[in-house]
């Protein structure tokens, strides 16, 4: 089964309760005629704990089509 996600879903209500993060901020997002760009800063409860970061490209109908997450200024992994 193949699950879409949208742009839209990415929201910091939904990721800060999903992930359990005290505070979620949007870093950037960036709209051109092919679709666009986004980074997420997400803050976890707990200070000693490194802040994530989740950041993206989706197209015109704000599929992602590709997804990243890692520590803020780390190299990250791909997700989708």
């Amino acid at each position: 089964m193949i699950m879409v996600v949208y742009f839209k879903m990415l929201n910091g209500k939904n990721l800060k309760h999903a992930l359990g993060m005290c505070k979620v901020r949007q870093q950037y997002h960036n709209k051109n005629k092919g679709g666009g760009n986004f980074g997420i800063n997400m803050f976890p409860a707990y200070k000693e704990r490194p802040i994530f970061c989740l950041d993206g490209d989706y197209n015109l109908k704000g599929e992602v089509y590709k997804l990243r997450f890692s520590k803020l200024y780390c190299v990250g992994m791909n997700i989708l």
